[in-house]
C-alpha cells in the first residue's frame, strides 16, 4: 500500500499539492461552477460591469439594455439583516470563581475590540455578502508573529520583536482548493491560494530570491488557473503580485500531528511542519450545503434568472421609448398640409383631413405587469418583504407595531442563514481566544468599555485567559435586531427608570445590548463571588457602607450550604462574622425615629404590638342600640341614622 500523499517528504507532498490544484481548477471549469460564480458576481455588480450606463444589443444595436438591479437590493437587505448588527460575545469559563469571571470579562473585551476596531468587523460583513452572492464566504485566521505590540529588540539582529497578533484574511471560493468528490463539507485538508507582492516575498525569504524572481505573475498564472474576476483591461498585464499556496491538513489518524506547508513551487518551500493550531485556521460561512455534495447553495442563484427577465422587460420598454419616443404624425396621401406659425411655439395646421399622432412608444401592458410580478416573486423567494425595502405603500395602511412585526419577519424566514452566521462567528471567536491563550506570552492591554463612554484598561497574558473554554454569541430575538424593536426596548427600559442617561438610551437603540443597565449589578456580583472565595478559606473580607447588603447576605449564606463547610469552624466563624458586619451596616443605614423635640426615641415595641392594646376596648352594639354612640378608639365617628317617617 502506498504511503499517504500528505505524509510524504516535502518535495513529494508539494508535487501532490500542485497536482490537486490543477485538478480543482479543471473541475470548476468543467462543472460550470466557475461560470455560475462569475455570472452571479457580474449580475450583483451590474452597475460596475455596465460602466454605470445603459447598453445596446441586436445586430444593428437596435435594442437598448438596462439593468434594474433588484437582486442586489434584496441581497444587501439579507446581508444587513443577518450581519448588520455586531454580535454580542458571551465567553464562558471553566467554573464560577473570580479568576474565571475576570478571564471571561477580558475575553469579551478582546473580541469586542476585534469587531469594533479590528479587521474582523469588516470581514464578517464581506464574508456574509460573499456567502450570499457565491454561496460560500471563506476567511482564515492565523497568528502573525510580525504584528502586535512591540516587545523588545532581538539580541542577535537588534530588530524589534513583536508580540504577535491574529491576522485575518478573506478568500474567494475559487482559491480554496479541496477535494470536489466529497459528499460533505467536512474536509480534512485545504490548499489556499493567496497573492502577495513579489518584492515583499523576496525580502522575507532571501534564500529563495532567484526562484521568486522567476515566478509567473498572478495574471500570467490565471491563464491556466483562473481567477474569480478577470482583468477587463487586457492592455495592462504587468503585476507585482504572485501566488503563494498554504497547505493545511487537520490532525487525523493518518497524520496525527497535522501539517502546515507554504510554497510557491516545488523549489520554493519556506515552511513545513506540524499544524500549530488546535484546528484548521480556515472558516466558511454558507447559507446551505447542497445535499450529497461539498458545494454551497444560495438564494442568489434562484434570483438570477428572474433578474435577467426583469432586465429584459425594462429593456424592451426603454428600447420602445428610445426608438419611438419622438412623436410621429400620420396623414392620408394628398392631405395638402399647410403649417403656419402664429407665434413662438404655436402653429396653425390646415389640411383636408385631420392628422393623427402615432403612439408607437406604448408598451404592451403585459410587459410591465410581468416585471412587477417577477419583482414580487423575487421578494417571496428571498424573504425580503416590501416593508423591509421601504415600500410601505405596497402593504397598505398598517399600525406601527404591524410594520415592526413585518420588518422582523425577515429574520424568521432566514433561520438557516442566521444559524450559519452564528456558527461561523462562534468558531472564529473561540479560535481567536485560543490563539491568545497559546501565543500571547507577553503582557498586553485591552480596553473594557463602561458607561458614559468611559473605559478601563486591563492587562492580560495568554495564561490569564486559560479559564475560558467556550464562546457563544447572542443574536437576540427578531424584534431586538431591528431598529423599531430596539427603540421599543429602550422606551420600555426608560419608562421603568432603568436607563439613567441619554447615552444609555442611545446605546440600547443602536446596539440592543444591555450593558448600560446591567454593568453595575454585574460588577457587584463578581465582587460577591470573590468574597465567597475568601470566606471559603476562612478569611473575612471588608464591608463598606455602599455595598448592596441584602444581596451580599443572601449570596454569602450559600457558603454554608453544604455539610462540609458547616463542619469547618473557621469557615462558619468567618462567614457569620462577615454577614453580621453587613447586618450592622444595613441597620445603621435605616432611618431612626425621633420625638417631637428632635431627640431619637429609644427602641420599643412597634405600634400595634402587644403592649399597645387597650385594656378595656369598647364593644360596639348593633345598629340602633344604646351602645351605638360609643366609638372604638382610633376610629372615626359614625353618623347616627335618623328614624324613617311613617309611610302614608
Amino acid at each position: 500500500m502506498d504511503s499517504y500523499w500528505a505524509a510524504k517528504d516535502t518535495r513529494g507532498t508539494v508535487a501532490e499539492c500542485i497536482k490537486r490544484t490543477d485538478e480543482w481548477f479543471e473541475h470548476i471549469r468543467n462543472s460550470g461552477l466557475l461560470a455560475l460564480w462569475r455570472r452571479s458576481l457580474s449580475e450583483y455588480y451590474a452597475g460596475s460591469e455596465e460602466g454605470g450606463q445603459t447598453g445596446v444589443a441586436g445586430e444593428q444595436d437596435e435594442l437598448t439594455t438596462v439593468h434594474v438591479n433588484h437582486a442586489r437590493n434584496l441581497g444587501e437587505h439579507l446581508v444587513s439583516a443577518i450581519a448588520g448588527q455586531a454580535p454580542q460575545f458571551l465567553p464562558q469559563g471553566s467554573n464560577n470563581d473570580a479568576k474565571s469571571a475576570n478571564a471571561v470579562r477580558v475575553a469579551g473585551a478582546i473580541l469586542d475590540d476585534t469587531i469594533k476596531h479590528g479587521k474582523l468587523g469588516k470581514i464578517r460583513i464581506e464574508a456574509s455578502r460573499r456567502s450570499h452572492v457565491l454561496s460560500e464566504g471563506w476567511s482564515s485566521v492565523v497568528w502573525d508573529t510580525t504584528a502586535g505590540p512591540e516587545v523588545a529588540p532581538d539580541p542577535e539582529t537588534g530588530a524589534i520583536v513583536s508580540g504577535g497578533d491574529p491576522a485575518y484574511a478573506l478568500h474567494s471560493p475559487v482559491d480554496i482548493i479541496r477535494d470536489p468528490n466529497r459528499n460533505d463539507a467536512d474536509h480534512q485538508w485545504y490548499l489556499v491560494r493567496r497573492s502577495v507582492n513579489r518584492w515583499d516575498l523576496a525580502a522575507l525569504h532571501p534564500e529563495f530570491v532567484d526562484e521568486i524572481a522567476g515566478l509567473p505573475s498572478k495574471i500570467d498564472e490565471s491563464e491556466e488557473r483562473p481567477r474569480l474576476r478577470t482583468n477587463r483591461n487586457r492592455l495592462h498585464q504587468n503585476s507585482d503580485e504572485v501566488y503563494v499556496y498554504d497547505f493545511w491538513h487537520d490532525k487525523t489518524p493518518a497524520l496525527p500531528m497535522g501539517r502546515s506547508l507554504t510554497f510557491a513551487n516545488e523549489n520554493a518551500v519556506w515552511e513545513d511542519g506540524p499544524l500549530k493550531y488546535d484546528r484548521l485556521p480556515l472558516f466558511c460561512i454558507s447559507p446551505e450545503t447542497q445535499i450529497d455534495t461539498c458545494q454551497g447553495y444560495s438564494t442568489a442563484y434562484d434570483l438570477l434568472p428572474l433578474q435577467q427577465v426583469i432586465n429584459a422587460c425594462y429593456s424592451v420598454s426603454l428600447s420602445n421609448v428610445n426608438a419611438f419616443g419622438v412623436q410621429s404624425i400620420w396623414t392620408q396621401p394628398g392631405s395638402n398640409i399647410d403649417i403656419q406659425e402664429l407665434s413662438k411655439g404655436l402653429s396653425h395646421v390646415k389640411s383636408t383631413t385631420k392628422p393623427e399622432p402615432l403612439n408607437l412608444a406604448q408598451t404592451s401592458p403585459e410587459i410591465p405587469a410581468l416585471a412587477a410580478n417577477l419583482i414580487q416573486q423575487s421578494e417571496v423567494l428571498s424573504g425580503v418583504n416590501a416593508v423591509r425595502r421601504g415600500n410601505i405603500e405596497a402593504t397598505g395602511k398598517l399600525s406601527g407595531a404591524a410594520y415592526a412585526l413585518l420588518d422582523a419577519k425577515l429574520l424568521d424566514l432566514t433561520v438557516s442563514q442566521q444559524d450559519a452566521y452564528r456558527v461561523w462567528m462562534t468558531d472564529i471567536a473561540l479560535f481567536v481566544i485560543r490563539l491568545f491563550q497559546k501565543f500571547a506570552n507577553t503582557e498586553r492591554i485591552v480596553q473594557i468599555a463602561g458607561q458614559a463612554n468611559r473605559s478601563e484598561a486591563i492587562t492580560f497574558t495568554g495564561e490569564s485567559l486559560k479559564p475560558v473554554r467556550r464562546v457563544e454569541i447572542e443574536m437576540g430575538n427578531a424584534l431586538q435586531r431591528t431598529t423599531s424593536g430596539r427603540l421599543q426596548l429602550a422606551e420600555m427600559l426608560s419608562d421603568r427608570q432603568m436607563l439613567s442617561t441619554p447615552e444609555a438610551f442611545i446605546s440600547v437603540v443602536t446596539t440592543g445590548r444591555h450593558e448600560p443597565v446591567t454593568e453595575g449589578p454585574s460588577k457587584e456580583f463578581n465582587n460577591i463571588k470573590s468574597e465567597n472565595e475568601w470566606l471559603a478559606n476562612g478569611k473575612v473580607p471588608l464591608v463598606i457602607r455602599i455595598d448592596n447588603h441584602a444581596m451580599h447576605i443572601a449570596e454569602h449564606a450559600g457558603v454554608l450550604s453544604s455539610p462540609e463547610t458547616r463542619n469547618n469552624p473557621q469557615i462558619v466563624a468567618a462567614t457569620l462574622e462577615h454577614i453580621t458586619m453587613h447586618e450592622t451596616e444595613m441597620a445603621a443605614a435605616m432611618p431612626q425615629p425621633v420625638g417631637p423635640d428632635g431627640v431619637p426615641l429609644p427602641p420599643g415595641p412597634a405600634p400595634g404590638g402587644p403592649g399597645d392594646v387597650p385594656t378595656n376596648p369598647p364593644v360596639p352594639g348593633p345598629p340602633g342600640a344604646s351602645g351605638a354612640s360609643e366609638q372604638i378608639a382610633g376610629m372615626p365617628s359614625m353618623p347616627t341614622p335618623s328614624k324613617a317617617s311613617p309611610s302614608r
